[in-house]
């Protein structure tokens, strides 16, 4: 029996030393291995970044997409409650289809009431739940929901002083041709819209084109389809600057209107 203890003893020794001693020995990487370690590492993120762009490109147009077709909604309940027709659009009546990505009149002509204004009357009017559905997650520049959060609450109890742009772009209550031919305003009806075209991403500048290569557009239907922008035509002929002149008629408000018309914003 004690020879038996003896021989468990000598061996639990055995191996603790052995095991000091390979501990001793461990050694950490080298530069050179780390370095090859990095190089790997750098090598698959490349690879893999485009696809992941790619793939949150692809989520942003979808919540894009969404967005629109709960402003649609909102544009449903609206005319159902007033004969047909759509929020009115001051700017629109001024010529100025630029800025009717606006929901506000503030920081306008001392003529202009402050009021809210196209798009932002489904949120003074609570046809739409939020907001945050007049924004784009794609957007990257200063138009953001987080950006303007605080004044939509501030609107609430008193005149809306400063200009707060959506990151879409109303097509407004009137019928375009009229408009552009200097005819007689005709307003427009969701009860005869058919396929028109009621608001497209933003369009006032490069910086508010939400998305690299095309646009989601809400139809009066209801549905909200993606158009390509081939050959980059659409963000090519947008002006890179959002404070350009833009009075009736200018080169900014007949670019958009020729956008617009080449969507077929009128389509009965």
């Amino acid at each position: 029996m004690h020879l038996m203890l003896g021989s468990i003893r000598r061996m639990t020794h055995s191996l603790k030393q052995g095991a000091g001693d390979s501990a001793g020995k461990r050694r950490g990487f080298s530069m050179v291995e780390l370095i090859v370690v990095l190089s790997v590492v750098t090598v698959l993120t490349a690879l893999l970044m485009p696809g992941i762009r790619s793939a949150r490109r692809t989520a942003y147009s979808v919540i894009c997409s969404a967005n629109q077709r709960q402003i649609g909604i909102g544009f449903m309940l609206w005319s159902e409650d007033r004969g047909g027709l759509l929020p009115k659009s001051l700017l629109q009546t001024e010529g100025d289809f630029a800025e009717m990505m606006a929901v506000t009149t503030g920081g306008g002509s001392e003529e202009m009431d402050k009021s809210f204004d196209g798009l932002g009357r489904l949120w003074e009017w609570r046809y739409i739940d939020s907001p945050r559905c007049l924004h784009c997650p794609a957007h990257r520049h200063t138009h953001t929901y987080e950006c303007n959060e605080e004044t939509y609450e501030e609107s609430l109890t008193g005149d809306v002083e400063k200009r707060v742009y959506a990151n879409y772009h109303y097509t407004g209550h009137l019928r375009l041709e009229p408009l552009v031919n200097e005819g007689r305003q005709s307003l427009r009806s969701m009860h005869r819209a058919g396929r028109s075209v009621l608001l497209t991403d933003g369009l006032r500048s490069r910086e508010d084109f939400n998305h690299e290569t095309g646009l989601n557009v809400l139809y009066a239907d209801g549905s909200s389809q993606w158009q390509a922008d081939t050959g980059s035509k659409i963000i090519s002929s947008l002006p890179s600057d959002a404070n350009s002149g833009t009075e009736l008629f200018t080169g900014d408000n007949l670019g958009i209107q020729m956008i617009w018309f080449d969507l077929g914003v009128d389509s009965d």
